[in-house]
């Protein structure tokens, strides 16, 4: 006989919906205040981070359509190339994915060193995201390449444990609250 494996999945009400989208609406004004200045070589990619977080915490919400309708508001909303955003989030989930489906199969070397794990996770997802813009820009002929430009990916990676415990925190408030 075979043994089956059921994944039960936690069930997350409309509420939980809301809090997801307004963490996503903070982080567009986070990335939208940095903006082309020069706080921009020292902010993370704060969408990315949300989607990142998102994903891991609650995969059926965090679909490629909600990475790639992000790509788009802020194609739409910034200065970029229509699509532009819209293909780099959408690889950029497809990258999340294959790092956790990854990460599932070394599940004990995880438990051991969590820490660097989701450090490595997120600078693995972060660095491609950005390397898939920088490609983009390249091919359109728009590129204007500098070593900061891969700042925002060590910002990202520094900033992620504090990321992390800051919206758990504000998660929990908010299901008390609710």
């Amino acid at each position: 006989m075979r043994d089956t494996v059921w994944f039960v999945q936690e069930k997350h009400n409309v509420a939980e919906g809301g809090f997801v989208l307004l963490t996503l609406l903070v982080s567009f004004y986070l990335f939208f205040l940095a903006g082309y200045s020069l706080l921009a070589i020292v902010s993370p990619i704060w969408p990315l981070l949300t989607l990142c977080y998102w994903r891991k915490h609650w995969p059926t919400f965090a679909s490629a359509g909600l990475f790639w309708l992000v790509g788009l508001c802020l194609d739409i909303s910034s200065t970029a190339i229509i699509g532009s955003y819209a293909l780099s989030y959408l690889i950029a989930y497809c990258v999340v994915t294959v790092v956790q489906r990854a990460g599932a199969l070394t599940k004990q070397m995880k438990k051991a060193k969590r820490g660097y794990a989701e450090a490595l996770f997120v600078l693995i997802v972060v660095f491609i995201f950005q390397l898939t813009d920088l490609t983009i820009q390249w091919g359109v002929g728009e590129l204007h390449f500098s070593w900061l430009y891969f700042t925002p990916t060590l910002f990202s990676v520094l900033l992620w444990p504090w990321f992390v415990l800051f919206v758990q925190f504000f998660h929990r408030f908010f299901k008390e609250g609710v």
